[in-house]
């Protein structure tokens, strides 16, 4: 692979030294295609599904590949476009494996990717990341795909997606946590683009590149919200509009907007940082965890 003309963007040499774990690959898979055209060293691909007919039209995979594990489907995909790529494909259900398992399988990955639609799978992703002090990077597509959000982590962060997403968890301990609907593959690779990029930042993070700067830019800005439907409100809000103080008779602000936000309570002390998170990071004050 022929670098030249991307190598004063991505520093391809740190990237050809790193290995991605990625946890849900229906629409993640575009963005497991464009990481490795990145000259991204390994990755680790993971799913509990088989390619479907309904697949064909959201998630990159290709009608012969009906009938295929995912992972299997879309590690054949990669090799094809990057040769040198070390890629491993295994059919797996996170929630349902011991760590051990997890650990002989992920043990090398630099950085977790969780881009799954079920809430107990992005959940146990942050407690891998947590537990392994590894950066972790969360995507999400929501209402059909109006709207899309990225949480990211590393460990010089206070807040873990558990304490961001506090509100989500609480809902799925009530059962009022609602299933996102399908959404389409434009949506998708809109958002899979940006998580792109912040995961080629954390890869990458200090080269002398505009990818290198990219996490140090962002600070404590975590949670990247997406606007993609011009009509989407969250609770009857359009966050992104009030977010960016875009006034309501600005003719040019229709969607395709993007904000970054810091949490408001940064976190440290929700039951996944207590449990998994103890001597990876200086900010975190030692009461905060459990004997």
């Amino acid at each position: 692979m022929n670098t030249e003309r991307i190598d004063k963007r991505i520093d391809t040499k740190k990237m050809s030294a790193s290995c991605v774990a990625m946890i849900g690959l229906g629409g993640g898979a575009n963005l497991a295609r464009n990481l490795a055209r990145c000259n991204l060293g390994s990755m680790k691909l993971a799913d509990k599904d088989h390619v479907g007919e309904e697949n064909i039209c959201r998630q990159e995979y290709a009608a012969h590949q009906v009938g295929m594990p995912k992972a299997h489907a879309l590690a054949e995909d990669l090799k094809r476009i990057h040769s040198r790529l070390q890629v491993r494909g295994i059919l797996m259900d996170v929630c349902e494996e011991p760590d051990e398992e997890i650990d002989l399988f992920f043990g090398d990955a630099d950085l977790f990717v969780a881009a799954t639609d079920n809430h107990p799978a992005q959940a146990r992703v942050s407690q891998i990341a947590l537990r392994r002090g590894k950066p972790a990077v969360f995507i999400g597509l929501s209402s059909g795909g109006a709207a899309g959000s990225i949480f990211f982590w590393h460990p010089g962060l206070a807040s873990c997606y558990r304490c961001a997403m506090s509100g989500r968890y609480k809902a799925a301990e009530r059962g009022t946590l609602k299933q996102a609907e399908s959404a389409d593959i434009l949506s998708s690779q809109i958002v899979d683009g940006i998580a792109g990029m912040i995961i080629i930042g954390l890869l990458t993070r200090g080269s002398d590149t505009p990818y290198g700067r990219l996490i140090d830019q962002l600070g404590d800005r975590q949670y990247l919200q997406i606007k993609l439907d011009p009509a989407w409100t969250l609770g009857g809000r359009d966050v992104v509009r009030d977010a960016l103080g875009v006034p309501e008779g600005n003719d040019a602000y229709v969607s395709f907007c993007t904000v970054a936000r810091r949490d408001p309570d940064p976190g440290g002390q929700c039951p996944d940082c207590r449990a998994f998170r103890r001597g990876i990071i200086g900010t975190i004050p030692a009461e905060y965890f459990s004997p």
